[in-house]
């Protein structure tokens, strides 16, 4: 038996992205190559191949649900055999009931995503990378959702914000992630705005900065660059659960820092362990701007509270913070945070120590 190969040629191809720029086209050679399999060409010894790249769909018509398939370059709802992305000025909303799956690969977000599927609902995106500038919203009042799905990659600083007024009024719009959160040393996922923001999944090995409350500067909102920030009827509070007793896994990671900026809280709910900083900062004689709650045992790389210089190595507990003249930025409900600087840091303090001590024995001798 002899065999046949049938080549589709690929639209173009003096453009090294022409599929991404086609997808339409892809799409059907694949469709294409299953109908030839489809009539039995294999048993008479036909092999059909396509030479198809990856497929990359973007948005083109803002502020549309993902399932209205005009809002796509390939004017398809999405689909798993191609990669999405939503970029700077465009904002992609979920259905607006029920929970939902996104049907692409894949999702790459520089705009806004608004989760508004309703109260107790939960959000799939699996391979979801939230780009710098790129933002998360709870846009349903008074709700809390959940973001789930295979992976959340943060990439620079990425924002996941509520749309919440004030707490008095009930409109807290909180959001749980289930996804696996990583990304490197150099990202921040920034959370904003009157809400609770509770990561979940224990195997979480995110090595960037949380950052809570404050102000900045976000790209992806609201189609454009747009300053967001909180206040003292708006404040952010990131929440963390699940973490084994060992301290190997933890739903903060355990190579990841904290910043607690202006009106924002922090509850971790297990005993926290991480080679990274700590920093809780200046509130500005706002006694509750910037509050941890201290119920479980820390250790962390660096402490820095209030424009401080590092704190020392060592633990302290609730006492020890107060006369420090901390007192306002912890609750009093018997945790304690150590301090263990990194091997690298310790060295260098070490090193520093030491050449001092040369210098002043030969000052001595001289």
């Amino acid at each position: 038996m002899f065999s046949v190969v049938m080549r589709l040629p690929t639209p173009y191809p003096t453009q090294t992205s022409a599929v991404s720029a086609f997808p339409k086209y892809a799409r059907r050679s694949t469709l294409l190559v299953a109908a030839l399999s489809a009539l039995g060409l294999a048993g008479f010894g036909v092999e059909a191949k396509a030479q198809t790249e990856p497929v990359t769909v973007t948005m083109d018509v803002t502020n549309q649900t993902w399932t209205t398939a005009s809002a796509w370059s390939d004017d398809q709802v999405p689909h798993s055999d191609a990669d999405y992305v939503v970029g700077v000025g465009f904002v992609v909303r979920t259905p607006t009931s029920g929970s939902n799956t996104f049907g692409g690969k894949s999702l790459r977000l520089s705009g806004q995503l608004n989760l508004g599927s309703g109260n107790g609902t939960t959000t799939t995106i699996n391979s979801f990378t939230l780009q710098s500038g790129g933002v998360i919203v709870n846009a349903t009042g008074s709700s809390s959702q959940t973001l789930a799905g295979s992976s959340l990659n943060v990439v620079g600083t990425g924002f996941i914000k509520s749309t919440g007024t004030t707490a008095s009024t009930g409109n807290n719009r909180n959001i749980n992630v289930d996804s696996l959160i990583s990304g490197g040393s150099g990202a921040t996922l920034h959370f904003l705005r009157q809400g609770t923001f509770t990561v979940t999944n224990i195997a979480n090995d995110f090595a960037g900065t949380w950052k809570v409350g404050g102000s900045a500067t976000v790209a992806g909102i609201d189609g454009g660059p747009g300053t967001v920030s909180n206040n003292s009827t708006t404040i952010s509070t990131l929440s963390a659960i699940n973490g084994d007793v060992s301290g190997v896994n933890s739903s903060l990671g355990v190579n990841a820092s904290v910043v607690l900026d202006h009106w924002s809280r922090f509850n971790v709910g297990f005993d926290w362990s991480t080679t990274g900083s700590l920093t809780l900062k200046n509130n500005d004689g706002a006694t509750n701007a910037v509050i941890m709650k201290l119920d479980h045992n820390f250790s962390v790389g660096s402490l820095s509270v209030a424009g401080s210089s590092p704190l020392a190595a060592g633990t302290y507990d609730y006492s020890d913070l107060f006369a420090a003249g901390f007192g306002d930025y912890f609750t009093d409900d018997g945790g304690t945070i150590t301090v263990v600087p990194e091997p690298s840091t310790a060295a260098l303090v070490a090193g520093g120590l030491v050449a001092g001590v040369i210098l002043l024995r030969r000052r001595r001798r001289g």
